[in-house]
């Protein structure tokens, strides 16, 4: 083959090659874009919408802002959209994908517009087919609301709101947002100054779940559902809960520890729900607390607790003062049983007790002798109770003993009856 001829065919397969390069080029699939087509607001959504879905099959479109998203675990696939007009929940195909702050562009064709128990939502929507970014970091504000507004006004439902001067309800202090361990969601109340209250809800998965709730008065920021009838709130992280100030509604009776309790009762009213400074007396099921009772043996006045009658379920504590541990603290006590049928009273030592919710508290039932079926009307000792062998080793902060007494006022019953608590 002779030089020219070679020449012509490397020029002619360069040529080729060349061509082929740029052809590939050409043959790229063009960028799929999404229509606008026609632009809703929320409100338009609102005004659309007859108790009937409304699955969206040609082009729509929904522009706002992203305020919830559901990276904490609270709100599972669940976003929160807010626009000049309103709020409406988001509900995703999968978590993930949006967040707080994100300006989208919600492609509503194949979207369906609903409603579960009255909260108003935009279900199945495709992160990645029905939603364009617009921008990030578009953060919206809190409106700020009282809370007769939270429970009245439509217009805030899936908006991001905050609320002042609000506070946990006293019998919820010491408790967590939701049971971590079991993945719970529960429900905690939140007051305001006149006694108005609003459920703060939240997941077992959430982030902060086993977060303790703050126990003063302040501000939350949320945003605001609803479950048939009933508002709630759901915040996105703990650092909004800013309640640091001095409650309005009542707390925790926070009293001096003492060294040493010596209580035989003396001041207890016949018949009379028992109270005594820094004594708690709560009941944690049912209505019924200790009383007073006069006494006509030698131990005079003393503390009953009875389910009888009642007609519901009962427990109730009695709950000491707090005491400064000291490494040998002892205790003693004195109880009796009225028409004995169960064994109803126990006794307990708390190292965590805030002094509003025993069921917040860890307790640790202790080894005394208490009266029962063969006690008959007299009156048990309960022997000297090393306490210290029931706290952490070298414990030096303050403890409280807690006397529980349960019963049940349709099946049958004890009264039971103490006297003369000695901790020293």
């Amino acid at each position: 083959m002779n030089k020219s001829i070679q020449t012509v065919l490397f020029l002619v397969v360069t040529a080729f090659a060349a061509s082929s390069c740029v052809k590939k080029k050409w043959d790229e699939p063009p960028i799929n874009t999404i229509p606008v087509g026609h632009v809703l607001t929320v409100q338009d959504l609102k005004d659309t919408f007859a108790n009937q879905p409304i699955k969206f099959d040609a082009d729509f479109s929904l522009y706002g802002t992203i305020t919830a998203d559901d990276k904490s675990g609270n709100l599972y696939r669940n976003f929160y959209l807010q626009d000049a007009t309103g709020a409406i929940l988001i509900r995703t195909l999968f978590s993930g994908g949006l967040n707080e702050g994100d300006s989208v562009r919600v492609y509503l064709k194949g979207v369906t517009l609903t409603q579960y128990s009255g909260m108003m939502q935009l279900d199945s929507v495709n992160v990645d087919k029905n939603v364009i970014k617009q921008a990030t970091q578009k953060f919206i504000q809190p409106q700020t609301v009282t809370m007769q507004q939270v429970l009245t006004d439509e217009s805030l439902i899936a908006k991001l709101i905050r609320i002042d001067n609000v506070e946990f309800a006293a019998s919820d202090l010491g408790l967590t947002f939701a049971n971590a361990a079991q993945l719970q969601t529960l429900n905690r109340n939140l007051i305001d100054c006149d006694g108005n209250t609003v459920i703060v809800r939240t997941s077992g998965y959430a982030n902060f779940a086993n977060s303790v709730l703050p126990s003063g008065n302040g501000s939350i920021i949320a945003v605001l559902g609803v479950f048939n009838d009933t508002r709630q709130l759901y915040i996105r992280r703990v650092s909004e809960c800013d309640m640091t100030g001095e409650r309005c509604t009542g707390g925790p009776v926070v009293c001096d520890p003492v060294n040493a309790v010596n209580e035989n009762f003396s001041s207890a009213t016949n018949n009379v729900d028992f109270s005594l400074a820094c004594w708690q007396n709560i009941a944690t099921v049912g209505s019924r607390v200790w009383r007073g009772r006069s006494g006509t043996d030698a131990n005079g006045n003393h503390v009953q607790a009875t389910a009888f009658g009642s007609g519901e379920n009962n427990e109730t504590w009695l709950i000491t003062p707090p005491i400064t541990a000291n490494g040998a603290n002892t205790l003693n006590f004195q109880t009796q049983t009225s028409f004995w049928v169960h064994n109803g009273l126990t006794v307990h030592l708390s190292t965590n007790y805030n002094g509003a919710n025993p069921s917040a508290a860890t307790w640790v039932q202790l080894p005394a002798t208490i009266a029962g079926s063969s006690s008959g009307s007299s009156w048990i000792a309960s022997g000297a109770i090393q306490l210290f062998g029931f706290m952490p080793q070298g414990y030096t902060g303050t403890f409280h003993v807690g006397f529980k007494y349960t019963g049940n006022g349709t099946d049958g019953t004890s009264s039971y009856r103490i006297d003369n608590v000695v901790i020293n």
